[in-house]
C-alpha cells in the first residue's frame, strides 16, 4: 500500500465534504438515465431466479 504525505493541518472535514459534494453531484447526473428505458431490465433481473452457490 502506498503512503501518502499530507501538508501540516490537513483539514480532513473539509476533504470529507468536498468528497461527499462530488458523490451528490455525480448522483443527480444519473437521474436523468431513471427512465422507462431503466424499468424493463429490472423488471427482467427481478424475475428471475437465482441459485444459491
Amino acid at each position: 500500500m502506498s503512503q501518502i504525505e499530507l501538508q501540516p493541518g490537513f483539514d480532513f472535514q473539509k476533504a470529507g465534504k468536498d468528497v461527499l459534494e462530488i458523490e451528490r453531484e455525480g448522483l443527480a447526473q444519473l437521474d436523468q438515465y431513471i427512465n422507462q428505458d431503466f424499468s424493463l431490465p429490472v423488471r427482467r433481473c427481478s424475475t428471475v431466479s437465482v441459485k444459491s452457490w
